[in-house]
């Protein structure tokens, strides 16, 4: 039982304000899986050692077969070697082939449906493999092991159906040197401390898991421990960084209480048992781990609250809710995108603008050069394309909000998230569950701003009569682009001519045309249409 050794866990990991105590070719990720297997839960005991990039242990896992077939198949990088399977304690057959799959020979009394428990002993070096271009697995720095594993880099370190449509729950038992620490994924369960030069850290989760998103960390960390009231209860916040980054790093992530608290109102509950980093000193930008985010060093101490909001915010649209396969994509990256908005408002509106003004850019620049692949459908060698998936998905998410009122589309978002919870989503399910929500046909939003590349092209006339109290003004807008109409709304700035007066209004197109009537005080010599220049639309003049 690891009850008794928390006390002693406890005594061995620094809490904040403390110094930390010593104790090959580029893949293209597959978009289906077999529908035969279903992975229950991973346990993995596995000793690492860090500097030398090598593993040995077990994995063992509660499978689920759904029909009777002679074999079954796992991703599994060609370079480990596999010392023995058993498929419930009986040895197996098996072939390990130069595309990364495992195959088993299934005994045939142990073919039907039904669970079985898989256990294969394994060890050899860490693979450092490319996919779409970066190197994915556990990642080193030379000191750190960080897991960087999407799309694919599960397989590279665990046998697994590496496809974010399998959800399973985890458990890790990590045996690294004395003086590394491990963060993983979940809730820490303690650490083993008795035998001589090794320290075993467990982590684990009952909360459905893609792989790629299989948190571990380890290196001879500095930790801090803090707590933050959440809408759950009291939650963990636990950091990881090197000693000499104590000061900064505690500065930097500060501000996580304040940011949990404000996606909470939005998103609702926070859904893991814990949140934190790991830092590890290569550029990697950051990947959100579930329950412990990787950052790269440098950026993480440069103190952009964007990258800490993108992270933190994945783990509800990306973690609690997983994409069903990579043409999803865009619904993880694009709600992480808008959140950076939806934070610096907060903070800074001229940031926040800036934020919108560099999505627009992308967006008209995908419209302007016919670009072919949609947000619904992104190029498979490509699918983190970051002008389409991510800059054009953040004004997505606004544009819509803006269009069906934030109130409502939040509030839609949330009830989504509790039914989809732990699921996972695709492009059609996410439009279903907010028509279902709002009570609106979204099949015109979707068609324009989700399936195609193309902008609308807006002329707005306007007309006034004099008043007893000054102007009723009409604005009558019409989209004159060919093809798909695009719902919208328009923020319209009224102003006088000298530049004092001012009044707002806004056209919302449900069809080609959008008309509204409003009462000012002033004589207007001047239309401002999308005043700031933050919407990706064409105005005729």
């Amino acid at each position: 039982m690891l009850t008794p050794l928390l006390l002693a866990a406890i005594s061995i990991l620094p809490l904040a304000g403390q110094e930390a105590v010593v104790i090959e070719p580029t893949t293209t990720p597959s978009e289906s899986i077999a529908t035969t297997l279903d992975v229950q839960r991973y346990e993995l005991a596995l000793t690492l050692l860090p500097r030398h990039m090598h593993l040995e242990g077990s994995a063992h896992l509660q499978v689920l077969l759904t029909a009777a077939k002679p074999t079954l198949a796992l991703d599994f990088h060609q370079s480990f070697a596999i010392h023995e399977a058993t498929l419930n304690g009986e040895v197996l057959v098996f072939e390990h082939t130069d595309d990364h799959r495992l195959l088993f020979q299934i005994p045939e009394h142990l073919q039907g449906p039904g669970e079985r428990r898989l256990s294969i002993r394994y060890g050899g070096r860490l693979p450092q493999v490319k996919s779409l271009g970066d190197t994915v697995g556990l990642i080193s720095d030379g000191v750190h092991l960080v897991a960087y594993l999407e799309p694919d880099g599960a397989r590279n370190w665990f046998p697994c159906q590496d496809h974010p449509s399998d959800k399973a729950t985890f458990s890790m038992s990590i045996r690294v040197p004395w003086g590394d620490i491990v963060g993983g994924i979940g809730a820490w369960e303690g650490v083993l401390i008795g035998e001589p030069g090794w320290s075993t850290f467990h982590w684990s989760t009952r909360i459905p898991t893609a792989t790629y998103l299989a948190a571990l960390a380890i290196g001879p960390y500095a930790v801090s421990r803090t707590t933050t009231n959440a809408a759950n209860g009291p939650l963990p916040l636990w950091d990881f960084f090197e000693p000499r980054d104590r000061e900064q790093a505690v500065k930097v992530f500060s501000v996580l209480p304040e940011m949990i608290h404000v996606f909470e109102k939005l998103f609702g509950a926070y859904p893991f048992e814990k949140y934190g980093h790991a830092l590890i000193n290569r550029w990697i930008g950051g990947m959100e781990d579930q329950s412990l985010s990787i950052l790269g060093r440098q950026e993480a101490l440069s103190n952009d609250p964007t990258l800490l909001a993108h992270e933190l915010s994945h783990q509800w649209f990306g973690n609690w809710v997983s994409p069903h396969h990579w043409g999803a994509l865009w619904l993880n990256e694009g709600w992480a995108t808008w959140s950076e908005w939806l934070w610096m408002r907060t903070q800074s509106a001229s940031r926040a603008d800036g934020l919108l003004k560099s999505w627009r850019r992308s967006t008209m620049q995908l419209a302007s050069t016919q670009h072919p692949f949609p947000l619904s459908s992104p190029d498979p060698s490509d699918p983190f394309e970051y002008r389409l998936v991510y800059n054009k998905g953040g004004m997505v998410m606004h544009l819509l909000s803006s269009w069906v009122g934030e109130e409502a589309f939040l509030a839609a978002t949330r009830k989504w998230l509790e039914q989809r919870g732990g699921g996972n989503m695709t492009t059609a399910s996410f439009r279903v569950a907010l028509e279902q929500h709002l009570g609106i046909d979204l099949s015109d939003f979707f068609a324009a701003w989700v399936e195609n590349n193309t902008l609308p092209n807006i002329q707005v006339a306007r007309s006034a009569i004099k008043t007893a109290k000054g102007y009723r003004i009409k604005l009558s807008g019409t989209q004159i682009q060919e093809g798909l109409f695009h719902p919208l709304t328009l923020p319209i700035v009224l102003r006088d001519s000298s530049g004092e007066l001012s009044a707002t209004t806004q056209l919302r197109f449900t069809s080609r045309s959008a008309t509204v009537e409003i009462d000012i005080p002033f004589q207007p010599s001047r239309l401002v249409l999308d005043p700031g220049r933050l919407l990706p639309i064409l105005i005729d003049s």
